[in-house]
């Protein structure tokens, strides 16, 4: 008994065909036809072009339900939640944005105080003088420490700081808050 040689493939990038011993060749007249792949021979198409067909009505009229009553109320309900996001964000944006503006925190301007800029915050302290470098220096020198106790408006060094504050005790700094 003779085999019956494999029918070669319609494309040459194929190279052989059906295998005779692992499957049942089909006859090619029987084969799915994918006119997209035939028109196009170019290595770049695959397989994912797939084939083009029209709907039956049956399976119309069922995407148009399941898009009716299972996908627009999804984006309803998306699009009301992101609007709503949208308004809360824009709403507290402009809210801090007016409290920035307005420096109406517990500290003056976020922490560091309105009034007074320290030119330099140390490990130690925060010096506000540009004549004073080291917070020792205020010990030796009356001069340096007149010109800080100036830059600092007769406020003790740590009470323009909210840490050295809170490090401090911060109970003697009631008595200098505008």
């Amino acid at each position: 008994m003779t085999r019956a040689r494999p029918e070669k493939s319609s494309t040459d990038e194929m190279k052989g065909g059906l295998d005779p011993y692992l499957e049942v060749a089909v006859p090619k007249d029987q084969r799915p036809i994918n006119q997209l792949t035939e028109l196009k021979q170019d290595p770049l198409y695959s397989w994912y072009d797939g084939e083009m067909f029209v709907k039956p009505p049956e399976v119309l009229m069922r995407d148009r339900l399941l898009g009716t009553y299972e996908v627009k109320p999804v984006l309803a309900k998306l699009r009301s939640t992101l609007l709503g996001s949208a308004g809360v964000l824009l709403a507290s944006a402009v809210l801090l944005f007016g409290l920035i503006r307005a420096g109406s925190d517990a500290d003056g301007m976020y922490g560091r105080g309105a009034a007074r800029v320290p030119r330099q915050v140390l490990a130690d302290g925060v010096l506000y003088s540009p004549r004073v470098s080291d917070l020792n220096q205020l010990a030796t020198d009356d001069d340096a420490a007149a010109a800080e106790a100036e830059a600092q408006g007769s406020v003790p060094g740590y009470c323009g700081d909210r840490a050295l504050r809170a490090y401090a005790g911060g109970q003697y700094c009631a008595k200098f808050d505008r």
